[in-house]
Order: structure tokens, then C-alpha cells, then sequence
């Protein structure tokens, strides 16, 4: 008599232990933060009498780290649209914007530091913590008389202005955050 209720016994036992297992939520948003920017020039076309503004696309752009643990470099190809990580451990970090220049020779446009606020942001339980932050300055500097980096030349300041147009950098991936004005003597 007992033989008959063991298969009943054994689906409850299983019915039971399924509904006590905890199912785990997938994240279903962004968790890596990244800096947005464009590069841009403007013209002056005494035909219509203004100031024209397009895209500058870079030739073989880099953007490398300065003083950073890891200072490898990102390559962007031909392009005027950039994206980085700030550093969460700090509240600034400084970067070289390159570009390749004629024979081939690696030219430093200009260093860029950023200045930020930085905030732990809860962003589910499935996905958990990231840091957002909130750009504070964003200086463009000469470049460094004694370049440590090999194979980069001496160049002038050809940053003209940063104009930050979101201060706040979070996951929403939609954003543009700053728009770099080249001056008009890199062409």
C-alpha cells in the first residue's frame, strides 16, 4: 500500500523544492558609464556672413591615459565621435587625443583633463552597483615640452574650447556629453 503513494510523495517532494528556489532576474540595463564627445571645427564663410560648425573626423584617432595603472590606448579609426571611462577611483583623469599625422607620424592634439564629481549609484538587484558622474571642468592644456610617450611629435594647442553639454554621465547611452572645438588650423 505504501508502493502506491511513493510516486505522489516524490512529485510533491519536487513541487516543493522548485517553489523554494530563488530565480535569478536578468539586468536589462547598462552598467558600464561611458563619456560621450564629438570633435568639431568652425569656419567663418564670409559668404553667408557666419560661423559654420561641422564634424572634424581625426585620421587613426587614439585617446591614451596619462598617469593611469593602465595606460593602453583606444584606438577610434577615421572618426569625430568618442567615448571613455572616467576613472571611479579618482576625481579627475587627463588624456592625450591624437591623431595620425603626415609621414605617418603619430601628432598629439592636446591633453585633456576631466573633472568630475563621482556618485555609487544602485541600479538593481540584478545588475547592482556602478558609479555615475558629474563633469565638473574639462581644461584642454599644451602639450608637454618632453613628451614620455615614443614616436609622438611636438604640436601646438589645437583645442579651442570644451563646451560640456551634459554635466551628468550615467548609463543612458543616448547622450552626448561634450563637444571639442578644434581650431580651424588642424585642416
Amino acid at each position: 500500500m505504501i508502493k502506491k503513494y511513493i510516486p505522489i510523495l516524490l512529485f510533491i517532494v519536487c513541487v516543493v523544492a522548485s517553489s523554494c528556489t530563488q530565480q535569478k532576474q536578468a539586468c536589462v540595463e547598462p552598467i558600464l558609464v561611458s563619456l560621450r564627445f564629438s570633435v568639431l571645427s568652425t569656419h567663418w564663410d564670409s559668404a553667408l556672413a557666419r560661423r559654420i560648425t561641422f564634424d572634424t573626423l581625426l585620421p587613426n584617432a587614439e585617446l591614451r591615459p596619462i598617469g593611469a595603472k593602465d595606460n593602453t590606448p583606444y584606438y577610434f579609426g577615421n572618426t569625430a565621435q568618442f567615448s571613455l571611462f572616467l576613472d571611479p577611483n579618482n576625481d579627475s583623469c587627463k588624456w592625450y587625443l591624437s591623431q595620425m599625422g603626415g609621414d605617418s607620424i603619430r601628432e598629439i592634439i592636446d591633453t585633456i583633463t576631466f573633472y568630475y564629481t563621482r556618485k555609487l549609484q544602485f541600479l538593481s538587484n540584478a545588475c547592482g552597483y556602478t558609479y555615475y558622474y558629474n563633469l565638473t571642468t574639462t581644461p584642454a592644456t599644451p602639450n608637454l615640452k618632453n613628451n614620455v610617450i615614443q614616436n609622438y611629435t611636438d604640436t601646438v594647442h589645437k583645442i579651442d574650447s570644451i563646451l560640456i553639454e551634459n554635466a551628468g554621465v550615467t548609463n543612458n547611452v543616448n547622450l552626448e556629453h561634450l563637444q571639442i572645438y578644434i581650431r580651424d588650423s588642424l585642416k
